[in-house]
């Protein structure tokens, strides 16, 4: 029997990641390269919630959030 997690996770836990990657981004290095550390983090926490355990589909998930939010972050600074 499995639970499933409380509403309030869903959101809590992939904030909780974002805030972290997102000071690890400002001390490790800004820019698109940086901003992979958060997309990463949120994908795996999603991840996690999703109880997504297979290795080669959390590499690749974590993979596509990386590069998601690091042309997110090309975006706005070719806006910019």
């Amino acid at each position: 029997m499995t639970t499933e997690p409380a509403r309030w996770l869903w959101l809590l836990f992939p904030a909780a990641a974002m805030s972290l990657g997102w000071g690890l981004r400002g001390f490790i290095g800004g820019g698109e390269m940086g901003a992979m550390i958060p997309g990463a983090l949120v994908a795996l926490s999603l991840c996690l919630l999703l109880r997504r355990n297979a290795p080669d589909d959390v590499a690749m998930i974590a993979a596509i959030g990386a590069i998601g939010v690091a042309f997110g972050g090309q975006e706005t600074y070719g806006q910019t």
